[in-house]
């Protein structure tokens, strides 16, 4: 929701029409759109989701497998090589948002996240 042209920011709207207790992003944050050179679309796409985070502090974060892909250097449907080092700037920069006590839950979504859906889910709702 954070990068895509047509949706851009559409998460904001929709937050701010209506009261919420935490806001959990299951990843992905990046995938190549088709744009794997376009390192200012990676670079904006961690922007908005910082200010995003600064903005809504009850925000929990699970990162998803193209996420962990570039932490990892594991290369998944979607991976750029040319923006490998602003995706892993741009991780490190969110770790930095997210509270510390979310910072849990980030790192055991690294596990989650490979698990059946089920589980993925049950785990969420437990951590809130």
């Amino acid at each position: 929701m954070f990068a895509e042209d047509k949706r851009k920011y559409k998460a904001e709207e929709l937050f701010s029409r209506s009261e919420y207790g935490k806001i959990v992003c299951l990843g992905d944050l990046v995938d190549d759109w088709d744009q794997e050179k376009n390192l200012g679309l990676y670079s904006e796409t961690f922007d908005a989701l910082e200010r995003f985070i600064n903005r809504h502090p009850n925000f929990l974060l699970c990162y998803g497998n193209h996420d962990v892909s570039y932490i990892w250097e594991a290369r998944e449907s979607g991976y750029s090589d040319y923006a490998r080092r602003v995706v892993i700037e741009g991780l490190s920069k969110l770790e930095k948002c997210v509270s510390a006590g979310d910072i849990a839950l980030m790192i055991a979504g690294v596990f989650a996240a490979f698990c059946v859906g089920r589980f993925i889910l049950m785990f969420l709702l437990a951590m809130l």
